[in-house]
């Protein structure tokens, strides 16, 4: 494998600023129909690189805004290469680091580096340029990359954008200085952590940052009772040194927050949780409101089950008296009389 890498060399790349945002960045690949773009910086040097694939997981994955600058996700710490190298170097490269994707580079008079194009295992696999031996180091070096990822600095890096976003979210919505919000936002994650019974506070730390689920893990095991409205109204009014209904706005801010943040069926899970009165206090109903929004949630499942029950009534009669009867004709039948008992049922609606 001495054979030069030119031949192989994509020339078709995309290079970006590093301010590009992610939404235009991602419009780009579409549009030169790649998966990944190079990164620099105003000065022109290569600052790393960003595949569909980071722009997926963190947009997605985050809730990122679209215009979130490609620096924020890029991979740093460029692995490259030289269009004068051979093939087995850049195969040991892709080996050593575990990467499928290396741009080819060189160096201008002024020093800078200037990407000419970018070598993919994909290429090289369907130009059978590779051994299956050195490919399997390859694909195996690339598994163990992404087992090890959270210890690498990549990972913790993204620890701290994740941790970033969740700041900017809440600080937003409890409408805080910073010297205040760090001191309101724990003390209200861990009152909501020990009020819940211990199961849902472990699936309600797990949808937090990382680095905030560390904070609360010596929080002690709920339900606590005694946290209630008036409980954490008072604590954060004692705290901020601030009025109730001030105190109050920055709770509301607090939930609003979270929401953002936060998968909505995950949350509002957390909150059947909590009683009346906390909810109220999060999401400004009143108690009439969650009063009867529970009335209805009883009627609809009271509702649900008496179909279900007559669904299966229906079906079992029909088994017994057409037991050789095909599961075309039975599905047919079925259909129909359950048909039949929900037009009765909903006669008088």
């Amino acid at each position: 494998m001495k054979e030069s890498i030119r031949p192989y060399i994509n020339r078709k790349i995309l290079v970006l600023d590093e301010n590009t945002p992610t939404k235009v960045a991602a419009r780009a690949m579409y549009e030169r129909r790649v998966g990944a773009a190079v990164i620099n910086d105003k000065h022109g040097h290569l600052t790393g690189f960003i595949t569909d694939r980071d722009i997926t997981c963190n947009l997605v994955a985050f809730d990122w805004p679209s215009s979130t600058p490609v620096s924020e996700i890029m991979s740093e710490g460029l692995i490259t290469a030289n269009e004068k190298d051979s093939i087995s170097k850049v195969a040991k490269i892709m080996g050593e680091k575990g990467v499928r994707r290396v741009p080819i580079v060189y160096k201008t008079e002024n020093g800078k580096e200037k990407c000419v194009g970018l070598i993919t295992l994909d290429d090289l696999i369907s130009s059978k340029a590779l051994s299956p031996i050195v490919l399997s180091q390859i694909v195996r070096a690339q598994i163990m990359r992404r087992v090890q990822g959270t210890k690498s600095q990549r990972a913790e890096r993204r620890k701290g954008q994740t941790l970033d976003r969740f700041n900017k979210i809440m600080t937003a919505e409890m409408a805080l200085a910073n010297s205040v919000f760090e001191k309101a936002k724990c003390t209200l994650l861990k009152r909501l952590v020990e009020r819940l019974p211990y199961t849902e506070a472990a699936h309600f730390i797990s949808q937090l940052p990382n680095l905030v689920q560390e904070d609360l893990l010596n929080v002690p095991a709920g339900p606590n009772l005694n946290i209630n409205e008036e409980s954490l109204v008072r604590d954060i009014s004692k705290e901020l040194q601030m009025t109730s209904d001030e105190a109050t706005h920055v709770i509301e801010g607090f939930w609003k927050g979270l929401e953002r943040f936060m998968d909505p069926a995950a949350l509002a899970h957390v909150l059947s949780k909590l009683p009346v009165e906390m909810r109220v206090l999060f999401v400004g109903q009143s108690e009439e409101d969650w009063s009867n929004l529970g009335e209805s949630q009883q009627s609809f499942l009271g509702t649900l089950q008496e179909i279900e029950e007559q669904a299966d009534k229906i079906s079992r009669e029909l088994k017994y008296k057409n037991s050789e009867t095909d599961d075309q004709a039975f599905g047919t039948k079925f259909s129909s009389e359950c048909g039949e008992y929900l037009k009765q049922e909903t006669a008088g609606d």
